[in-house]
């Protein structure tokens, strides 16, 4: 029994650090991509955030992640949603998807 909670919890572990990947990778590729749609620099944009260029340059590699805080304002600055910005879903709109499918109703 103990084998099994042992696996039970590598195999956590590991699907944690799976879905860790891949919502930076899928933030730092739509990160970029956003600010390529816009005709943005870096440099521009991590003035926008107040931080240096290497700074966002580790976001768009996925080296290192923005805060909660900068994550929200950035999702607004490049309006989308940041379930968008996050690989939640691939719906580009301005507001979380919770919100919007009530609006809808």
């Amino acid at each position: 029994i103990k084998g099994r909670k042992c696996q039970s919890l590598r195999s956590y572990t590991s699907n944690m650090q799976y879905i860790e990947r891949f919502v930076m990778t899928k933030f730092s590729e739509r990160l970029k991509e956003l600010r390529k749609g816009k005709h943005l620099t870096q440099q521009e944009l991590a003035d926008k955030f107040g931080i240096s260029r290497v700074g966002y340059s580790y976001w768009e590699t996925g080296t290192r992640e923005p805060n909660f805080k900068t994550l929200v304002s950035l999702a607004k600055y490049l309006s989308v949603s940041t379930d968008y910005l996050l690989g939640v879903t691939n719906i580009k709109g301005d507001k979380n998807i919770v919100f919007n499918f009530f609006e809808k109703g």
